[in-house]
């Protein structure tokens, strides 16, 4: 990881604008296969089109803040869901897309 320094002037600014250029750099890992260990709110927050799928599985409370940060085998059990079903259905999803 690289360190800036902060200075006045010229060079302040410029580190400023490094900074920034970074941050937007900053790679999002979309998985090609949705698994059971991925959190709720990554598989919605890369493809927000599953977001019916768990839905139509029993799972409508996806905003709740259980769904922020539970998997989504941990999701699946709490709902009595099928997660093999789920799974295929939520990798079906993505794969057509």
């Amino acid at each position: 990881m690289s360190k800036i320094v902060f200075t006045s002037g010229q060079k302040g600014c410029r580190a400023m604008k490094e900074t920034k250029k970074l941050q937007e750099q900053k790679a999002e890992v979309i998985p090609f296969k949705i698994t059971k260990d991925l959190s709720i709110l990554e598989v919605l927050q890369a493809y927000p089109e599953v977001r019916s799928i768990f839905i139509r599985h029993g799972m409508g409370c996806l905003e709740c803040m259980g769904a922020m940060a539970e998997t989504i085998e941990t999701g699946a059990r709490m709902h009595g869901i099928d997660l093999e079903e789920l799974l295929a259905d939520l990798n079906k999803a993505i794969q057509k897309g």
